[in-house]
């Protein structure tokens, strides 16, 4: 388990063009696909650390 939960952070969007541009829209859906990438990573390390908090507890053996 990861001692720390990871801290997500808006990504930085290109800029976009007038026109239609498939490059901007690829480099569009690479940072949005990074930042919900990071986005299930910490919502996955917080659920983790809930279960094991809500399991040590139901033990008594946890220590907060």
């Amino acid at each position: 388990m990861a001692d720390y939960i990871l801290k997500t952070k808006a990504p930085n969007l290109p800029i976009p063009t007038i026109a239609y541009s498939q490059t901007y829209q690829e480099s569009f859906s690479n940072a949005e696909r990074l930042y919900f990438n990071t986005l299930d990573t910490a919502n996955g390390q917080t659920i983790q650390q809930i279960n094991s908090l809500n399991v040590m507890n139901w033990l008594n053996t946890g220590s907060f």
